[in-house]
């Protein structure tokens, strides 16, 4: 899921600059840490409506993959999931001979403890949690 990756890539470069900035006692790195940190939660609060259905966003829509057919690691992979690949390619318009740069996507998962959505939306959430308790924490430093 390419919409995911990249937002995670940005994530990861700005938490470098929150860290040296930390490190260094650098506000314009913290600042902008701090702005990143904003947007993060955001995309973290799109991420858990997106995957409960909430108002007019749809889990099965191409929107986080940016139309690459990829689909989520919990789907296949979550706690007790068994998926099952059929070898005929009977995935209907995203079988390989009709797009073929689209991974396969299992054709039935069975016996998931936690249902996939619930998983990303968990996971958005902590990472939501996370991204509060920091601005929470910058701010405070601020003040003082």
């Amino acid at each position: 899921m390419w919409g995911p990756i990249l937002v995670n890539f940005f994530q990861i470069i700005f938490v470098i600059f929150g860290f040296f900035g930390a490190w260094q006692f650098r506000s314009k790195y913290m600042l902008c840490y701090a702005i990143w940190s904003i947007f993060w939660c955001g995309w973290n609060v799109f991420v858990i409506c997106f995957y409960e259905n909430v108002g007019i966003l749809n889990r099965e829509s191409d929107v986080l993959n940016l139309g690459a057919g990829s689909f989520s690691w919990w789907e296949a992979n979550g706690p007790g999931c068994k998926a099952l690949f059929l070898a005929n390619g009977t995935g209907g318009d995203s079988s390989i001979e009709t797009y073929p740069w689209r991974p396969p996507r299992p054709d039935v998962v069975t016996g998931c403890l936690v249902p996939y959505h619930h998983l990303e939306s968990a996971q958005a959430a902590v990472h939501l949690i996370l991204a509060v308790s920091i601005i929470s924490t910058l701010t405070l430093d601020w003040k003082d």
